[in-house]
């Protein structure tokens, strides 16, 4: 993020088209990795979630054995 900074700032102050460039490669580089950290919380939570249900529904058949028996 702080090169993306740096790259804009210099593209200010020299109006050099290749620290526009430099700005644009290093956002790209920062959404791509931002989409990735997303997508890899996604997938932990679903993985979190699919436990926690197949915990709680092995409690209830074990009640609903130990009741009905």
């Amino acid at each position: 993020m702080r090169s993306c900074k740096n790259a804009l700032s210099a593209f200010i102050e020299r109006r050099d088209v290749e620290d526009l460039l430099d700005a644009y490669e290093y956002a790209d580089r920062v959404i791509a990795d931002l989409s990735e950290d997303i997508e890899l919380f996604y997938d932990l939570a679903a993985r979190y979630c699919s436990m926690r249900m197949y915990r709680q529904l092995g409690w209830v058949h074990r009640i609903r054995r130990a009741t009905f028996s």
